[in-house]
């Protein structure tokens, strides 16, 4: 159940950005490319398609079998998120209205995290200890499509291919399958790709020495600075209708929030003015609410304007939170 969230005084925690690190034991990241913190100072077969018309269910839809995404009650989506279970990381779901949390995904002694849901809501992509794997949603064929130099992967709108960080520090986009990597830029990571197909958004050290958003087209053409220093800007998402982006920042001169600015980086605002750190803010399917993780408190959620925040659940994902499209 939602519950108001109550300002409970907690310790700083530090966070990370998607795709910093990759296919290597977290211990060994830290002093590699991974745990960027999230505070700079401390821490489908095209000729099927949905069914004509499918009422809302009355019970659950199990985990693995989405409605179309314009007939699935919001309530009934899910996140899915990086869990931590005795030492080992895997990939963990739980339901938009608060219930279920903690139901694996993916029950393996290993390092999955960064999921990304595929289109459909069938699929979801993640980076895993052999570089980047496919598993049903359900947590069912589970197969390893890349080699260990990818990871943090992204899907393309029409869920034909996805878009990855290399451990070399370059963004590339491959097939589904592994086949046909290609590289968009050299200097990049947290990509992810705009629903039109057209653009890609993540995070660079090219032109500042701290984290600036880009967006870039997928043939690597016409790239573009967003943001530049002096702040601290990660973890971009774009809105499901392309217009917005939605990321975290310290660029209100104290902790990392959650801010909104138009695709073409004007407008910016500071969603949560919170005193407590915050990312990986993932949009839902219809728009209308962004969840997103803080610090101390767990998965929140709020409308795209700041307003009607609420805790969800006292679960702390790490390496990634996205939502069922």
């Amino acid at each position: 159940m939602l519950t108001r969230a109550l300002k409970i005084p907690t310790h700083a925690s530090r966070g990370s950005i998607r795709g910093v690190s990759l296919a290597l034991p977290i211990a060994l990241l830290t002093t590699a490319c991974a745990d960027v913190p999230l505070s700079p100072a401390d821490g489908s077969d095209p000729g099927v398609g949905p069914p004509e018309a499918v009422p809302p269910p009355e019970e659950d839809p199990p985990i693995g079998t989405p409605l179309p995404p314009d007939q699935m009650p919001l309530s009934l989506t899910y996140l899915y998120y990086g869990c931590n279970d005795s030492g080992h990381w895997n990939i963990c779901a739980i339901r938009a209205d608060g219930t279920n949390p903690g139901t694996k995904i993916t029950t393996r002694i290993g390092e999955d995290i960064w999921p990304s849901v595929s289109p459909d809501g069938r699929r979801i992509a993640f980076q895993c200890l052999q570089g980047v794997c496919l598993v049903d949603s359900n947590g069912m064929n589970l197969t390893t499509i890349s080699d260990p130099l990818l990871g943090a992967p992204s899907w393309s709108p029409d869920g034909d291919r996805l878009v990855v960080r290399r451990l070399d520090g370059s963004i590339a986009t491959m097939d589904t399958d592994g086949g046909r990597v290609r590289q968009v830029t050299s200097s990049g990571i947290s990509p992810d790709w705009s629903p039109d197909g057209r653009r890609i958004a993540f995070i660079t050290l090219r032109d500042s020495p701290k984290w600036d958003i880009h967006v870039i087209n997928v043939d690597g053409s016409g790239e573009t600075a967003l943001t530049r220093g002096p702040a601290f800007d990660v973890s971009p998402e774009w809105s499901p209708d392309g217009s917005r982006i939605a990321f975290a920042s310290d660029r209100g001169g104290g902790a990392i929030n959650i801010w909104l600015m138009d695709a073409d980086g004007s407008n910016m605002v500071n969603l949560t003015n919170s005193a407590y750190s915050e990312g990986y803010p993932t949009w839902s399917p219809d728009g209308s609410r962004i969840a997103f993780r803080r610090s101390g408190w767990g998965i929140m959620m709020m409308d795209p304007d700041g307003s009607n925040e609420v805790t969800l659940a006292g679960v702390f994902p790490n390496y990634g939170l996205t939502w069922t499209p």
